[in-house]
């Protein structure tokens, strides 16, 4: 199992290289009550598209292994990948 986890982990490091451009919704709705704010990442929340994670990852979820047969570790390595790519992902 802990090969899989590595090549999965690796796929999502891929992804990170493959990353859409980012979109400016602060430009797009310059009347947002966010607008100009600390808050601005509000405005993408409301008004990007919903992506699936096979989308935003090039990975289903369906090839993620059943979480009772990993261990702690791989939780926390499995996990790690995919906020580590969101972050990447939503600026």
């Amino acid at each position: 199992m802990q090969k899989y986890i590595g090549q999965l982990l690796a796929d999502f490091e891929k992804a990170k290289q493959n990353l859409p451009e980012p979109i400016n919704y602060s430009l797009l709705y310059p009347d947002h009550p966010a607008a100009n704010t600390p808050m601005e990442y509000v405005i993408e929340w409301e008004n990007a598209p919903e992506q699936s994670m096979s989308e935003l990852f090039g990975i289903s979820w369906e090839a993620l292994p059943p979480v009772e047969k990993l261990t702690d570790e791989q939780v926390v390595l499995l996990h790690k990948g995919i906020v580590q790519k969101t972050k990447k992902c939503v600026k």
